[in-house]
């Protein structure tokens, strides 16, 4: 995260001047950390109140830096398909069904398979 094409010399960066744009016209975007894609922060789900915690980098989430939903599905699709070669008795493959495990949901409160994960990935959920 930080101002378009990088702070030069001299000048303030977004956490110095907290002002609230990116590239001319665009405002509170942030940057991706890896192909410096610019998207606007309310479209990657985040409130004002958290660009501006992004601007003064003390927004914990990033504090490793942001990846635009491209580069995110780019990194964690092999990471998938390594995950889905693994289940080779496709134990993990589908939701379990009330059916399959009739008190399965009276346990596990947030469940999670596969095919699900697989969904999130492609659609850029994974942060």
């Amino acid at each position: 995260v930080g101002s378009p094409g990088g702070p030069g010399p001299g000048s303030p960066s977004l956490s110095q001047s907290l002002n609230l744009s990116g590239p001319p016209g665009i405002d509170c975007a942030i940057g991706c950390d890896k192909c410096k894609f610019w998207t606007h922060a309310l479209c990657e789900g985040f409130s004002l109140k958290d660009y501006v915690a992004i601007t003064q980098d003390q927004y914990l989430p990033l504090r490793d830096g942001f990846l635009c939903k491209m580069c995110r599905v780019e990194i964690l699709t092999p990471i998938m398909h390594a995950l889905l070669a693994m289940d080779t008795l496709d134990m993990f493959a589908e939701p379990v069904s009330e059916e399959m495990a009739p008190t399965y949901y009276d346990m596990i409160q947030h469940p999670m398979d596969l095919r699900t994960m697989s969904h999130k990935v492609e659609g850029g959920y994974y942060k």
